[in-house]
């Protein structure tokens, strides 16, 4: 009888609530169904839960991106046994894993340089560089990689552009039994009194990062609010305070009357009574993979409206829910090309999805491949073809 291969998971927690943390969750539960894998994963932060099926190495978020662990985690959990990790992060997290011949020598280097495992990796490609394709560190990781995996079409293609090496993808999977169509006055209960039914209830779900740009949303609402006195702007964030501050946000806009705030951990059958007590949600990621609440509300019925560019657009039935980038920036060490967007532009499209009586169906049926009982096929034979 042939023995499991182990396969050790590497990147955010597993018990965290983001979508990185999510994607691997996910995976790493169905994948235990299969006998021809043995699951492990190393997880930075959160702590481990015995309601997860695989084991779990977990290391503090202040101890950069598991450098100091891997060998340790690997022996205990694969010991001299050939197997496979299998990262689910940005490239630039993970040049140490993929280029060890520019360490300097210690065990890391011995370990990663003798390797018993294969690399596989899951890339969350949000952006391309100045000439068109990832800048260097990125371009270097992902060359490293024995299997390279997008979360989009978009994806796929940067990475084979940047690396000339070939590249596959696959979506990330939702449960659409879960995010599904609820009634709208039921989600406004929900939301709370200040949700009236009469109200133009507008939505946006997104981590209080610099990259997810909470000040265009205040823009675009304090525009919309001019035209729709009746306007309340939804946000449903991480922190009050991070990069952006949700209070400053609001009185800086003058819009207490017309915002209300929620930062608690919600299920995922709150997320979808929420998704549907709107008329439209926001989705301001200055580049996505893919969009996780995007494809949430779309599954809830709800029309979202993204930026024309990184993987989101891919999941948008609509073009005019497509906003045009304006002008371009550079951003970060890397490089990383984003997009800059008139307000204008986003009311316009708000306008456009509020006078064109968008179905249910529309939106639903632009993420029914997403649900997992499609999708799940599909990744077991990703996965089992790699065994081969």
């Amino acid at each position: 009888m042939r023995r499991s291969v182990p396969i050790l998971f590497l990147g955010d927690s597993p018990a965290l609530a983001g979508g990185l943390s999510r994607i691997g969750r996910d995976l790493a539960t169905l994948l235990t169904r299969r006998p021809e894998f043995r699951v492990g994963f190393l997880g930075r932060g959160g702590v481990a839960s015995r309601q997860l099926p695989f084991a779990q190495y977990d290391f503090d978020e202040s101890k950069q991106w598991g450098e100091g662990y891997i060998e340790h985690v690997w022996a205990d959990f694969a010991g001299k046994e050939t197997g496979i990790i299998f990262s689910i992060w940005d490239a630039s997290r993970l040049f140490w894993l993929a280029c060890p011949q520019y360490l300097q020598q210690s065990s890391l280097k011995s370990f990663l340089m003798g390797r018993n495992f294969r690399r596989w990796g899951y890339f969350p490609i949000d952006s391309i560089g100045p000439a068109g394709k990832l800048t260097t560190i990125a371009r270097e990781t992902l060359a490293g990689y024995d299997r390279r995996l997008a979360y989009t079409a978009w994806g796929q293609q940067v990475i084979e552009n940047s690396t000339g090496r070939a590249a596959e993808w696959i979506p990330h999977g939702l449960n659409t039994r879960t995010f599904s169509p609820q009634s709208r006055e039921k989600g406004r209960e929900f939301l709370g009194p200040r949700a009236h039914i009469d109200d133009l209830v507008i939505g946006c779900v997104a981590t209080n990062q610099s990259r997810k740009d909470w000040g265009l949303v205040f823009t675009v609402a304090s525009k919309l609010r001019e035209k729709h006195p009746n306007m309340l702007l939804w946000c449903h964030t991480d922190l009050m305070e991070r990069y952006w501050s949700m209070p400053a946000l609001i009185n800086d806009f003058g819009m207490g009357g017309n915002v209300m705030v929620t930062t608690n951990r919600m299920t995922d059958g709150e997320m979808a009574l929420a998704y549907s007590a709107c008329d439209l949600t926001l989705h301001p990621g200055l580049g996505e993979g893919f969009c996780f609440p995007l494809a949430e509300s779309l599954a809830c019925g709800v029309p979202g409206i993204t930026g024309n560019y990184g993987g989101a657009p891919e999941m948008v039935p609509c073009k005019d829910w497509l906003v045009e980038p304006h002008s371009w920036r550079l951003e970060t060490l890397h490089n990383c090309l984003r997009p800059v967007y008139q307000p204008e532009d986003w009311v316009s499209a708000v306008e456009k999805v509020l006078e064109s009586n968008v179905s249910t169906e529309t939106c639903t049926s632009a993420v029914s491949h997403l649900s997992y009982e499609n999708l799940w096929p599909v990744w077991q034979r990703w996965f089992l073809e790699g065994l081969k």
